[in-house]
């Protein structure tokens, strides 16, 4: 497909999946309670150590954070992290500051408000990197406390997860300290920076390639409405929006230009030549017919992109009906 500099240096960058590697034992415990069992307030031991952690994504970036009563702590983790590497990053966190401050023999409670992140790290077979790292660090922690962690509701008022997400925001509004990526990139932005790239490709294509200036008119690179129904649709769909995007059909124009008419004009209006971008934008007897299915009189081509493909397909029925659509 050619070189691109932004998706080489996204691939050179690292993916955060791999070898799935299954881990039986576990120095740690996951709880995910119900909402009920919130509202009567969660079981835990007197005394123990209590932590927050959440993570954060906005146009800015992503961020971490983590919070208990005694410390807190915010992380940026650049531009390209996923909410749940977020999530996952900020469990990190928390097990290493408990790791740094050496307890022993205490009962220590990471509560996240992400329970897609809380099942990867319970599940036995690991996918992903920054999953292992969260095991693996739990499971040092885990060899002198008695550590759990536990799911907690967000955005219901619980003081520390209320904490937790404002320094994962405040993280997400920071710049990263050194090169990103801060962590693995998952395989989401692998794929989607694919996909952006294949579609650059597409239009830059497209915009330069020679001739077909009515589909260019009502369509501009990919389009995935058209698309989809075209590939999972029956062939008459098909063949009927073909027709429409690309002109070639059997309007009064198009035989003309073949020779197998000797009259181009409009069968409906009898004014102007039959193109497809006269029956579809521009013909005045059919204005009405156009507002009642189409919702627009006059639509341009641009507002084509944003019609329902099966209401011009009602529309082209309507103004073929000797055809059969």
């Amino acid at each position: 497909m050619g070189s691109d500099p932004q998706l080489d240096a996204i691939m050179d960058m690292g993916c955060d999946t791999m070898q799935p590697r299954y881990m039986f034992s576990k120095d740690f415990k996951v709880s995910i309670p119900t909402r009920e069992d919130w509202k009567r307030g969660p079981k835990r031991q007197q005394d123990s150590l209590i932590w927050y952690t959440d993570g954060s994504k906005m146009n800015s970036g992503t961020g971490a954070g983590v919070y208990s009563k005694q410390s807190e702590h915010s992380e940026s983790l650049g531009r390209f992290a996923t909410v749940f590497q977020a999530e996952t990053y900020a469990i990190i966190m928390c097990a290493v500051r408990n790791i740094e401050q050496a307890h022993k023999k205490r009962d220590i409670y990471i509560l996240s408000d992400s329970q897609a992140a809380l099942k990867a790290i319970a599940s036995v077979r690991v996918g992903s990197t920054l999953v292992l790292e969260a095991i693996l660090a739990l499971n040092k922690l885990g060899r002198h406390n008695r550590v759990t962690l536990m799911w907690v509701p967000g955005h219901t008022g619980i003081e520390g997860n209320e904490r937790a997400d404002s320094l994962a925001r405040q993280g997400s509004e920071a710049a990263p300290i050194g090169p990103e990526p801060i962590v693995p990139l998952s395989i989401s932005t692998v794929h989607m920076a694919m996909r952006q790239y294949t579609s650059r490709k597409h239009r830059a294509e497209w915009e330069s390639s020679n001739g077909m200036s009515h589909s260019k008119l009502f369509l501009v690179g990919n389009t995935r409405s058209w698309e989809k129904l075209i590939l999972n649709g029956n062939r008459r769909q098909a063949r009927v929006i073909t027709g429409a995007l690309t002109g070639h059909y059997t309007t009064n124009h198009m035989l003309h230009k073949m020779g197998l008419t000797t009259d181009d004009s409009c069968r409906a209006c009898g004014e102007h030549a039959e193109s497809m971008k006269h029956l579809l934008c521009e013909c005045d007897a059919l204005a009405r017919t156009r507002m009642g299915l189409l919702g627009s009189a006059y639509p341009t081509p641009e507002e084509y992109r944003s019609f329902s493909p099966k209401h011009l397909i009602h529309y082209m029925d309507r103004i073929f009906v000797d055809e059969g659509g």
